[in-house]
């Protein structure tokens, strides 16, 4: 065999392998702005607070206890904070900023009156005694929190955030008009994942974007609404596909806009779980979590929405 022919023959070999895939392409991780977080407020004044006096009492044995009224009671300086607040109706009194949740177990209605991120001055009893927590806001003067205050180390839409306190609202950022450039762009900068979903979103109800993450996680692209019964998720990765996608317990393979699809829920004692992922250049996720009404600790979720539209509406 002549040189030329070994040389011809070692290239058709050398091609024989198969196509290699072509690399995936890295996303570059996005730097955030820093968010100044609100300070909390100076509460040594509560010391001189004397429960009984807020309701047109004697003073009591006990300051920071008092048995207003039948089966009233008011508690100075109880920890009601992030989670509670989360879950409690807001109500207002004279431009005091109030809290209202019904605790489904023992049948007890609490009316909070804050005067820090987690201390308030509580109204308790069989019903919601919200007149006399009205009372108690006026007397308690400059302690209580006005409504043009915040009333948790969070800014702007991260108040109706459930998951902690890394939270900043999202800015707005530009997409790609290619697709696949902007599917790389989201899962490196969660801006971008909240600008290509926040229209679709919309399906849900008035949604506010946030870049948030749960403990160690990535921050990623979460959008909020202030009737606290849902919060969807929108995660975008390059690496892997639907079979790395953790399963719920309930899983489906489908098809959204003629791409391979995974679908799931789950549920539990005060929630109930929806999701759908697509694979398009990486796995696009949205997850949509169901959370029972604002103003009572019982566990039934509110309400229940299908996120595959929206996943449909965000690929295009």
């Amino acid at each position: 065999m002549t040189r030329i022919a070994l040389g011809l023959v070692l290239v058709l070999l050398a091609g024989c392998g198969g196509a290699t895939s072509p690399p995936r392409p890295t996303p570059t991780s996005a730097t955030y702005p820093e968010v100044q977080a609100p300070k909390d407020r100076d509460v040594s004044a509560l010391e001189q607070v004397d429960a009984c006096a807020l309701v047109g009492k004697p003073p009591g044995v006990d300051r920071e206890r008092c048995a207003a009224d039948g089966h009233v009671s008011v508690v100075v300086g109880e920890r009601f904070g992030r989670e509670k607040r989360y879950r409690a109706k807001v109500v207002e009194f004279g431009g005091v900023r109030g809290f209202e949740l019904v605790d489904a177990v023992i049948g007890r209605c609490q009316v909070a009156v804050p005067v820090s991120f987690d201390l308030a001055v509580v109204v308790s009893g069989e019903t919601c005694a919200s007149e006399m927590a009205a009372g108690v806001a006026a007397k308690l003067g400059a302690l209580a929190i006005p409504t043009n205050e915040p009333d948790v180390p969070l800014v702007g839409a991260c108040v109706d955030y459930p998951y902690g306190l890394q939270c900043q609202p999202a800015d707005d950022a530009a997409v790609p008009t290619d697709r696949e450039a902007a599917f790389v762009r989201a899962a490196g900068d969660a801006r971008v994942a909240c600008a290509m979903a926040k229209d679709a979103v919309q399906q849900f109800g008035k949604m506010s974007p946030v870049i948030a993450s749960r403990a160690s996680e990535a921050r990623h692209c979460f959008f909020v609404d202030q009737t606290h019964t849902v919060v969807v998720e929108v995660s975008q990765r390059i690496d892997g596909d639907l079979n790395g996608v953790v399963k719920l317990g309930d899983d489906r393979s489908t098809t959204v806009a003629g791409k391979p699809a995974l679908v799931s829920t789950t549920s539990g004692d005060g929630y109930s779980d929806r999701r759908a992922c697509v694979q398009v250049t990486g796995v696009l996720c949205v997850t949509a979590h169901f959370l029972p009404e604002r103003g009572s600790t019982a566990n039934e979720v509110a309400r229940s929405v299908d996120p595959t539209p929206v996943l449909a509406a965000i690929i295009g």
